[in-house]
């Protein structure tokens, strides 16, 4: 139950870095994914885009029928990214900056109820992501940020609420 997010607040933030020329053709590359079950409409996504629906590298949210597009590239170097929920309004930050705010009460709660993160891929060997993930945080219940901020310099530590801290190691494992 700790990842079924449902209707209420939450934050999910990481950094990402992918510095190649191109996506490889394919699925859109899945940096998080809720559940391993595929496109349901309660099953949230942070995706780079390999040019389907926006821009080759582009970063976007998909929930079945509700994109957000941040129609700004982020191949080459480290960009933090941030989805928070506030009262049922959920905005993408992207380097500290809102990119898209939309009014969202959907329940994300994928696989009835039981959902299985997934990191780097969408869970059924497609949308694979070929970079680096760092930091990535998910807090249930809590809007972490609620306006344009300043993004954090060092490594993420766990706040109240948080129900995932992972890949903050200062090792890189390829």
């Amino acid at each position: 139950t700790s990842f079924r997010l449902g209707t209420g607040d939450f934050t999910i933030e990481c950094w990402v870095n992918f510095s190649f020329t191109s996506l490889e053709s394919g699925s859109n590359r899945r940096i998080f994914v809720l559940d391993d079950g595929g496109n349901a409409v309660d099953n949230l996504q942070i995706v780079v885009d390999n040019g389907g629906y926006t821009t080759d590298g582009s970063l976007f949210l998909y929930s079945n029928g509700f994109k957000g597009n941040l129609s700004t590239n982020i191949k080459n170097g480290w960009h933090h990214i941030a989805v928070v929920r506030n009262s049922g309004t959920l905005k993408f930050y992207l380097d500290g900056v809102e990119k898209d705010s939309n009014s969202n009460t959907q329940d994300y709660s994928p696989n009835s109820g039981s959902p299985t993160p997934v990191i780097g891929t969408r869970g059924d060997n497609t949308g694979d992501y070929n970079g680096y993930i760092s930091n990535l945080r998910i807090v249930k219940g809590t809007a972490v940020y609620t306006s344009n901020f300043t993004v954090p310099t060092s490594k993420l530590t766990a706040v109240t609420n948080t129900k995932l801290l992972t890949c903050n190691d200062s090792n890189v494992i390829d």
